[in-house]
């Protein structure tokens, strides 16, 4: 019975072992590479499998800039693509169906200061604006304290004559 056991365990940390080499295959499937040194002239950056909030994050990482309205970016597929040119013309083009602003530093090495991400509208227009209606005014009976003070100053002025 106590080798049957240690059998056991045996046969779990081998399971064990190769679930997490199987995971770690799983997370090396999902990678970004940035090929290049002059990230405002020229760089080349190949994804793999990975959502546009993990691209814009690392990106924010390697090239120093600030991300703003990652929460409005977690929806959609995962990206797979190779794209070449400026990180500005790069993540112009990665954000292309977003509603979002670049800021750029002329003191950071990448050009780049902050990324917003304004909201969530992934591929759809904007919303219309809406147009107020001129209101109509309604006619209000005078309230009887006007009226009273109407009908006394015509009074007054009445009887002077």
């Amino acid at each position: 019975m106590l080798c049957g056991n240690k059998v056991m365990l045996a046969v779990r940390w081998i399971v064990f072992a190769l679930g997490c080499l199987m995971m770690q295959s799983v997370v090396q499937a999902k990678t970004i590479t940035v090929d290049g040194e002059e990230p405002r002239k020229s760089i080349t950056v190949t994804i793999e499998d990975v959502r546009m909030d993990r691209v814009l994050k690392d990106f924010g990482q390697i090239f120093g800039f600030e991300i703003k309205g990652l929460k409005n970016v977690r929806q959609g597929d995962t990206l797979t693509a190779t794209m070449s040119g400026s990180l500005e013309d790069i993540l112009g083009r990665l954000l292309r169906n977003w509603n979002h602003m670049i800021v750029r530093s002329p003191n950071n090495h990448s050009g780049i200061e902050k990324v917003m991400i304004l909201d969530s509208t992934y591929g759809s227009l904007p919303l219309k604006a809406r147009s107020r209606r001129p209101s109509r005014r309604l006619r209000r009976s005078p309230s009887n304290a006007k009226r009273k003070q109407k009908q006394s100053s015509r009074q007054i002025t009445s009887t002077s004559r």
